[in-house]
């Protein structure tokens, strides 16, 4: 399979931390391990233990749990991540523009 071309690979944004980076990292992960059953979950969160201690990447973290759990534990976490934050985002623009700092329509008052 030398001949198929290798999927791109995405940098970490340089303008994050490393610790910054690990932070993000622990919050999804910690998510989507507390989406696994009582058996699964416990396992999951060992698999946490080096990137708490930074002794190991947030992306090779996330990878073990990817190849351990699969797929659906971390899309039930971003979609979960997803839901909170698009309800924050209508209750931050409700208050913006209570304050008259944005318009109705979102636009800024100017």
């Amino acid at each position: 399979m030398s001949g198929e071309p290798k999927p791109p690979v995405m940098e970490a944004d340089p303008k994050l931390t490393s610790i910054e980076q690990a932070q993000i990292s622990l919050g999804i992960l910690t998510a989507a391990c507390s989406t696994l059953g009582k058996d699964k979950k416990p396992v999951c969160e060992q698999l946490l233990k080096p990137l708490e201690q930074n002794k190991k990447s947030p992306v090779d973290t996330m990878a073990d749990v990817l190849v351990s759990f699969g797929e659906e534990s971390m899309d039930k976490a971003v979609d979960g991540f997803n839901l909170i934050l698009m309800e924050a985002t209508a209750k931050a623009k409700e208050q913006l523009i209570a304050a008259g700092k944005l318009k109705k329509d979102g636009s800024p008052v100017e």
